[in-house]
């Protein structure tokens, strides 16, 4: 290593400069070099930058075809801060056949400080050093981080440097996970005999427990959304008239730190307004109210490697400005998210779900097979994944409720999935597709009513859209939703909601 070096000379005095220009055979101007190096290795110990400089370019002037001083020149301008003089050096170095590690992890610092961070990483890509890896992970690149996070492990000042590298980053992306990894760079450290990484570690938990704190996001969006079937009805029912509403939402989201929990509660409300045929759409003006929250505790030291949750949502839904009650709902559930590869997270989560279907159900004390009301299970399998410009997921789901009502009992599945687009920064495409398959029934004994006694549906729901920033938090929205409903004779419907609007960001 260069500082290792640098001690080795440091009781070489100041810089011969003189030298350089006295020297005038080969074997000379190579002796020459010599000392310059060892004076500029020793100055740069020293802190006396301009000194390093000084003999370092003599150093590499006197011995042009050295890709060593060169490369050490590089240094001594990048502790200066002259980057653009000590890229041209590191890159003259690497003309000259320097293909250490440690120069191209130079190279990549100095690009790095010239805010170049994707050419810094391509510098390094391929460079199998624990280092390299540290230096991808303090950019943010996620298979370095990956790479780095085994060094975790270790009782030692590369272990306490890793933790300190990945507190940085997790912090810097507000994960309250960061924490934890700061208070193990500190014991790391402590462990290994290295006091200036403790004091690093504990400066970096001090910032860390100031910006770890409660913190609020709010969103309003409004649209106007155009519904070919307002009303779902099935097909072959007329009149089938369009409607035009007004729709409004604001939701919020709140998130605390808790230890090493991660907490979060969100609340949204929607409002839809018809603006015409009202008299025919009125009662379709929906209220609905959802509040949710979750709690996840990180199980490795890593916080993102494997997290268990347990989330919970309520969800009240209402018609006609309040006058009429169509249900209410709630769910929640464990789940447990383990991070596969750099870009690559699966879920598996098991949930249970109680819905009260209030007005346009048969009372609770009445006996009845149409009774909606029911509990069931949900267990879902998702995977999310990101590449470049893009970002998805799939999801599949078992489904299962036990109704009051026979009628209303039902098992299947769900098949969804996104994908999200961001061919610019500005812009955000996305479309996604969702398939829910349920068998309902039976009513009666199947022995005797046979296929009668059970029925299926097929519900599709297909999107596309872009999202386009105008400004700084206000964005463009243009939705296009397309549901097919397929079930028995009388059942079937088709619907297009078309919206086009506007979303504002706190």
């Amino acid at each position: 290593m260069i500082v290792a070096a640098l001690a080795l000379v440091s009781a070489i005095g100041a810089c011969p400069v003189e030298t350089s220009s006295a020297a005038v055979d080969g074997s000379r101007r190579i002796e020459d070099a010599s000392l310059l190096g060892a004076a500029g290795y020793a100055r740069l110990v020293a802190d006396d930058l301009d000194a390093a400089v000084d003999c370092l370019r003599g150093a590499r002037d006197a011995d042009p075809n050295s890709a060593i001083y060169a490369r050490d020149l590089a240094v001594a301008f990048l502790a200066k801060g002259a980057l653009v003089e000590a890229l041209a050096s590191i890159d003259a170095a690497l003309a000259l056949g320097d293909r250490d590690p440690e120069a191209l992890l130079i190279r990549a610092t100095i690009l790095a400080e010239l805010g170049r961070d994707i050419d810094a990483l391509e510098t390094i890509e391929g460079t199998d050093t624990w280092e390299a890896d540290l230096f991808g992970a303090a950019l943010a690149e996620r298979h370095a981080v990956r790479r780095a996070i085994p060094l975790l492990e270790e009782p030692t000042k590369r272990g306490a440097l890793a933790s300190l590298v990945l507190a940085s980053v997790e912090g810097a992306e507000g994960t309250p996970g960061a924490t934890r990894l700061a208070k193990l760079a500190a014991t790391r450290a402590a462990d290994a005999g290295a006091p200036s990484l403790v004091a690093a570690s504990q400066e970096l938990l001090r910032v860390l427990e100031t910006q770890n704190r409660p913190d609020l996001a709010l969103r309003l969006r409004t649209t106007f959304d155009h519904a070919t079937n307002p009303a779902f009805l099935a097909r072959g029912r007329e009149p089938r008239r369009a409607g035009l509403r007004l729709a409004f939402a604001a939701d919020g989201r709140f998130t605390a730190p808790l230890g090493p929990l991660a907490t979060l509660v969100e609340a949204r409300v929607d409002q839809h307004v018809y603006v015409v045929q009202r008299e025919t759409y009125d009662r379709l003006d929906i209220t609905a109210l959802r509040i949710s929250a979750a709690v996840q505790y990180p199980l490795s030291d890593h916080p993102s490697l494997a997290v268990l949750g347990v989330s919970a949502r309520f969800v009240d839904v209402f018609g006609d400005l309040f006058e009429t009650h169509y249900a209410t709902s709630i769910e929640g559930g464990p789940d447990l998210t383990l991070e596969l590869d750099a870009n690559l997270r699966i879920r598996l989560g098991v949930y249970g779900v109680a819905t009260d279907v209030v007005d346009t159900s048969p009372p609770d004390d009445v006996v009845s097979s149409l009774n909606r009301d029911h509990v069931g299970q949900r267990a879902v399998l998702s995977l999310f994944g990101e590449l470049d410009r893009f970002a998805g997921s799939v999801s599949v789901a078992f489904l299962h409720d036990d109704a009051l009502g026979d009628a209303f009992d039902a098992i299947g599945g769900e098949l969804a999935g996104r994908i999200v687009a961001y061919p610019t920064r500005d812009v955000q495409l996305f479309t996604g597709v969702g398939l829910t398959l349920r068998e309902f029934g039976a009513v009666g004994d199947l022995a005797v009513i046979g296929p009668a006694a059970t029925r299926t549906q097929l519900r599709i729901v297909a999107e596309l859209g872009v999202r386009v920033e105008l400004a700084k938090s206000l964005f463009l929205i243009l939705e296009d939703t397309w549901i097919d409903n397929q079930a028995r004779d009388g059942h079937e419907y088709v619907s297009n909601i078309v919206s086009v609007g506007a979303e504002v960001l706190f």
